[in-house]
C-alpha cells in the first residue's frame, strides 16, 4: 500500500509534535525526570488534601515528591506518606516534616525542616518524625471558642463594674472621702499643738542642759579636791590595814602562848579556885574571837580601801539600793 505525500507531511507533523511536547515537559519538569531519589517515610494523623505526585520542599526550595500515600499497616490511626528526595539533598537525623499549603488555599506539600548546624545525616528508608498541621477548621473552632471566652470575661468585667460603680458605692465613697477630709484637718490642728509643746519641751531642755553645765563647771574644783582626798584616805585605810594585818601575823605565837600560859594558869588557879574555872575558859575563848574579829576587821578595811580606789566617789554618793 502506497502512502501519498500528505499523508507522510501528516506523519512528521505529528511526530514533530510529540517531540516537541516533549521536550515541554522536559523543560517544564527540569532534569528531576533522571535524577534518582532517595526514598523516606512519614507518618501523620491527617495530612488534609495532601496527593501522590505533591512536593516536598526543604525550606521552600522543592526537593522531591510525594510517591504513596496509604493507612499505616500497624496503626490504623495514622497515614503512611512515602516521599522521594532527591539523592544530593542532605537530610539530616533531626528532620521534621509537617503539612503545609501554599497560600490559605493553596496545593498541599510536605515540608522539611532541620535544625542549623546539625550534620549527622540520616539513612535512606529511615521515617522521618512529623509535626502535625492544624487546620484552618480547628484554628477557626479554636478561635470562636476564645471568642466566646473572652466575651463571658468582658460580661463579668462590665457586671463588676456595674457593680462597683452603683450609686450606693460612689455614696460610700464620698462619705469616706469627706470623712477623711474631716480627718486631715483634725490631724493638722493636732500637728500643729504637738509641734507648739514640743517647742516648749525643747526650749526647757535647752535652759536645764544650759543650768546643768553651768552647775558642773562651778563645782568641778571642788569635785576635783573631793575625789583627790577620798583616793588619799583609801591610801591611807590600805596602809593601815596593811600595818595591822601584819601586827596580827607577827605576835600571832605570842598571842597564841599567851592563851594557853592563861588558859594552862586558870586549870592550875582552878583547883584552888573551882568557882574562877568557868571565867578563866571564857576567857581564853574571848581572846580567840578577839583575834578572830581582828583578822576580820583588817580583812574588811583592806575590802574597803581598795573599793574607794576603784570607786571613790562612794564616799559622797553610794548610788541606787535594790530592795
Amino acid at each position: 500500500m502506497k502512502h501519498t505525500k500528505d499523508e507522510i507531511k501528516a506523519g512528521f507533523v505529528v511526530l514533530a509534535a510529540l517531540i516537541i511536547f516533549s521536550a515541554m515537559v522536559v523543560f517544564i519538569g527540569g532534569s528531576r525526570f533522571w535524577k534518582k531519589l532517595d526514598v523516606y517515610h512519614i507518618r501523620f494523623s491527617a495530612v488534609g488534601g495532601l496527593e501522590k505526585g505533591a512536593s516536598v520542599r526543604l525550606g521552600g526550595v522543592r526537593v522531591g515528591q510525594v510517591l504513596d500515600l496509604a493507612v499505616a499497616p500497624d496503626d490504623v490511626s495514622k497515614i503512611e506518606v512515602t516521599i522521594g528526595v532527591e539523592s544530593e539533598t542532605p537530610i539530616t537525623c533531626d528532620a521534621v516534616a509537617s503539612v503545609r499549603t501554599l497560600g490559605l488555599v493553596g496545593d498541599y506539600y510536605v515540608l522539611l525542616t532541620q535544625a542549623a548546624g546539625a550534620d549527622r545525616p540520616l539513612p535512606v528508608g529511615c521515617m522521618i518524625p512529623s509535626r502535625e498541621m492544624m487546620e484552618i477548621a480547628d484554628l477557626l473552632v479554636q478561635a470562636a471558642e476564645l471568642s466566646q471566652t473572652i466575651n463571658r470575661s468582658i460580661e463579668k468585667v462590665v457586671t463588676a463594674l456595674n457593680q462597683i460603680l452603683s450609686q450606693e458605692n460612689i455614696n460610700h465613697v464620698r462619705a469616706s472621702l469627706q470623712a477623711l477630709s474631716r480627718l486631715t484637718s483634725d490631724g493638722e490642728k493636732s500637728l500643729s499643738s504637738i509641734s507648739i509643746d514640743l517647742g516648749a519641751v525643747l526650749k526647757r531642755l535647752d535652759t536645764m542642759v544650759a543650768n546643768l553645765d553651768g552647775l558642773v563647771v562651778e563645782n568641778k574644783d571642788h569635785v576635783h579636791r573631793t575625789v583627790v582626798a577620798v583616793k588619799s584616805a583609801a591610801e591611807e585605810l590600805e596602809i593601815l590595814s596593811r600595818t595591822i594585818n601584819q601586827t596580827i601575823i607577827e605576835n600571832q605565837d605570842d598571842l597564841s602562848s599567851l592563851i594557853a600560859s592563861v588558859h594552862e594558869d586558870s586549870q592550875k588557879a582552878g583547883k584552888l579556885m573551882d568557882h574562877l574555872d568557868g571565867h578563866v575558859t571564857v576567857t581564853g575563848e574571848y581572846l580567840e574571837e578577839t583575834m578572830a574579829n581582828l583578822m576580820e576587821i583588817s580583812e574588811n578595811l583592806k575590802l574597803l580601801s581598795s573599793q574607794l580606789r576603784r570607786q571613790p566617789w562612794r564616799l559622797v554618793y553610794r548610788g541606787k539600793t535594790t530592795k
